[in-house]
């Protein structure tokens, strides 16, 4: 009798565990209508054939004008979603415009970065390190999406623009959603 009251118990505690766990994983993840300049995530570019890029437009309508070209597995920073678009920056000088969405994979993250240099920029590198080579300046209080955190050394992986990269902790806030 004692062991059917424990495992009743430990079936409740467990039961409020995954209720409470799952909980808080679906308020801190993003959704992609949580999605915006300010609270960024990111997607990679995805089934283009060798010989062709995905069009960037300034405007949610393939008919509008070409503004720039992505290819295979480039990144982007998604900032919105309108219809069947992305809203996205593309390129290491935070350059805006859409792109249709069935071809980007979006990632769910559950923070995103911001540049905390007090002036200037923020450096984002190839590797976790300053000897790396820099891909982009990255403007003061700019939002940026999040990938990973590198623990061992305090540096941050990202996406800015189509760039991904590496930003000093010591520079770089995480916001979580």
């Amino acid at each position: 009798m004692k062991t059917n009251k424990r495992k009743k118990i430990m079936s409740m505690v467990m039961a409020l565990m995954v209720f409470f766990c799952s909980e808080s994983i679906l308020t801190h993840a993003a959704s992609i209508s949580q999605i915006s300049e300010s609270r960024p995530s990111y997607g990679v570019v995805i089934n283009i054939s060798s010989t062709s890029y995905l069009r960037v437009h300034p405007e949610p309508n393939l008919s509008s004008e070409e503004i720039g070209k992505l290819y295979n597995d480039e990144c982007v920073m998604i900032i919105g979603q309108y219809g069947n678009f992305y809203y996205v920056k593309y390129d290491k000088y935070g350059s805006k415009g859409y792109v249709y969405k069935d071809y980007v994979t979006y990632y769910d993250t559950d923070g995103y970065l911001v540049s905390a240099v007090d002036y200037g920029t923020l450096n984002m590198r190839s590797g976790a390190g300053t000897s790396y080579e820099k891909l982009a300046d990255i403007p003061m209080g700019t939002a940026f999406a999040y990938i990973t955190q590198i623990w061992a050394n305090g540096w941050y992986r990202g996406v800015y623009g189509n760039k991904i990269g590496y930003t000093s902790g010591e520079y770089t806030d995480y916001v979580a959603f």
